[in-house]
């Protein structure tokens, strides 16, 4: 994946190759830095802890694609919202990638 600091987490939310309503996983280049976490999450991974500079590629990364798929997507504080997402995490400094993408979802719109 895309960093070092990365490691699994318990199990957050149960995936039945519904990842994420507003992104197809499977239009994404295997060579795109969203891949391999999709990839992971889809074929039944557990969830990833993300440190912050993950985090900061995954949002960059996400909101590039959702460009790309033709849709728009409101901001997304990355500091803001890294701190609070931290702070529900359970494990200080580390985000759930699984909350960060229900989080992202919820900013996409058509």
């Amino acid at each position: 994946m895309m960093g070092q600091t990365m490691s699994v987490a318990p199990p957050a939310m149960h995936d039945e190759n519904g990842l994420l309503p507003v992104l197809d996983w499977h239009s994404l280049d295997s060579h795109s830095p969203l891949y391999p976490y999709f990839a992971h999450v889809y074929f039944g991974g557990a969830d990833l802890f993300l440190s912050k500079a993950d985090v900061t590629a995954f949002v960059g990364a996400f909101s590039d694609q959702v460009a790309y798929e033709g849709n728009e997507m409101d901001a997304f504080d990355v500091d803001a919202g890294f701190e609070a997402l931290a702070s529900e995490s359970g494990r200080p400094g580390y985000v759930r990638l699984l909350t960060l993408i229900e989080e992202l979802g919820l900013l996409v719109s058509d």
